[in-house]
C-alpha cells in the first residue's frame, strides 16, 4: 500500500511539473546596429540583468546584437513586461553607446524571468569600458584599453593584450 501512495504521489508531482512547463510563455525582441570601426575608437556597455559577450572579428565593422526576452506562466505577463524593457545601441560621437534600458520599478510577477543579453562583434584594437550587473561577461579579445566592471555575475576574459602600455587596464569585480 505505502509503494502504491508513494507512486501516486510522484506521478502527481510530474504531472503538475508538466503542466507548468507547458504554459511557460517566452516572447523575445531584437536590436541589431553595426557601425563602421574606423570612426569608433570606445564601446561603452552599460549592462543590466543579462550576459555581455564580446567577441574578436577583422572585418572593420562593430557589430551590437542585443536580445531582450521575457518567461512567464502568463503570456498578457510576459508581453507587459517586454514593453517595458529596450536596448539603447547608439553612436555619440566617437564611442558607440550599449546600454540596457530597465524603468526605475519592475513590476514583474514572481513567476516571470527576464534577460537583456548583448553579443557585441569588434576587432581587438578598440577600448571598451563595460559595466556589468547581475550577469555575467565574456571577452574573447581586447588589445584596446579595458575598463571593466562586474557586480554580482562572472567575468571571463581570454585576451586583455595592452600590456604595460598607460593608463593601464581596470578590472573591478
Amino acid at each position: 500500500m505505502k509503494k502504491v501512495y508513494s507512486f501516486s504521489i510522484l506521478i502527481i508531482n510530474l504531472l503538475l511539473l508538466c503542466t507548468e512547463v507547458a504554459y511557460t510563455q517566452r516572447i523575445e525582441k531584437n536590436i541589431r546596429e553595426t557601425f563602421d570601426h574606423k570612426s569608433t575608437s570606445v564601446i561603452d556597455i552599460e549592462s543590466k540583468f543579462g550576459e555581455v559577450n564580446i567577441l574578436h572579428r577583422e572585418d572593420g565593422n562593430i557589430e551590437v546584437l542585443a536580445n531582450i526576452w521575457v518567461e512567464s506562466n502568463r503570456e498578457e505577463d510576459a508581453r507587459e513586461l517586454l514593453s517595458q524593457l529596450n536596448a539603447q545601441i547608439s553612436r555619440e560621437e566617437n564611442r558607440i553607446i550599449v546600454k540596457s534600458i530597465l524603468p526605475d520599478k519592475i513590476s514583474s510577477k514572481k513567476d516571470t524571468k527576464f534577460r537583456i543579453d548583448f553579443t557585441i562583434y569588434s576587432p581587438a584594437d578598440i577600448d571598451i569600458v563595460l559595466s556589468s550587473k547581475y550577469g555575467s561577461a565574456f571577452i574573447e579579445e581586447i588589445a584596446g584599453q579595458a575598463d571593466i566592471s562586474v557586480a554580482y555575475g562572472n567575468l571571463t576574459a581570454r585576451n586583455l593584450s595592452r600590456g604595460n602600455e598607460k593608463p593601464l587596464n581596470s578590472l573591478e569585480l
